[in-house]
């Protein structure tokens, strides 16, 4: 495969490296209009965005931009690769949420995936499964509910509503660090391993925006809508 990187700063650098180990790409084109050609490996080119974009010999495209040329770059990559991996969220209007959803309707047969860890934020979770159960009137507030009660518009309040998901994370995690520190002194050193094994988990959540135990909770009968 050879596969084009927008963008080679912290996002793009982590996602060049991914591609970098697959045994499936064997050529990487960078674009970016500062990275430097001695900080690239050798089976990887450099291009500017002025220069010409070889759309014609690519077979993947990976979008690690600012959010300010995100949606630009998706209707274009859709339309001259079909196959696109984006970084970022859609987009940061709903004008520009319409403009890449028009471009896929032109693509038959095109791969869109944005690899953005607000997916695991409560509100986006509710979202998907209003638009898995059928509705098609979804909204994201921006600003979210605080937004929605500064306006001053009605609230109703679910008193059976879990708490929010990274809540529970935390409440667990942090018990089972503690619980690990008391057993250790307690019971055997060995028992620290548990406080070092769950900070490990939150590093990695943290680094790579995929956290583990957030996927599992959210597959509890309590966490999903009624």
């Amino acid at each position: 495969m050879h596969c084009l990187v927008f963008g080679y700063g912290y996002m793009g650098r982590i996602r060049t490296e991914v591609l970098r180990r697959h045994p499936s790409v064997h050529k990487l084109t960078i674009v970016d209009p500062v990275a430097e050609m001695s900080a690239l490996g050798p089976e990887m080119a450099l291009l500017r965005p002025d220069e010409a974009i070889p759309w014609d010999a690519c077979d993947a495209v990976f979008i690690c931009t600012p959010n300010n040329v995100t949606a630009g770059l998706c209707i274009e990559a859709l339309r001259r690769c079909g196959r696109v991996f984006c970084e970022k969220p859609p987009g940061r209007t709903w004008e520009e949420f319409g403009r890449i959803a028009e471009a896929t309707r032109g693509v038959p047969g095109h791969t869109l995936v944005f690899g953005f860890n607000h997916r695991l934020h409560p509100s986006i979770q509710a979202a998907k499964a209003l638009l898995a159960a059928g509705h098609t009137d979804v909204a994201h507030l921006k600003g979210g509910l605080p937004s929605w009660k500064q306006a001053g518009l009605p609230t109703k309040v679910d008193r059976k509503a879990p708490l929010p998901l990274m809540r529970q994370v935390q409440i667990i995690a942090g018990s089972l660090i503690v619980l690990g520190v008391v057993l250790g002194y307690a019971l055997g050193p060995l028992w620290f391993l548990l406080s070092g094994f769950v900070g490990a988990g939150l590093l990695f959540a943290g680094v790579t925006g995929h956290c583990g135990m957030a996927m599992m909770l959210t597959k509890l009968p309590y966490n999903k809508l009624a």
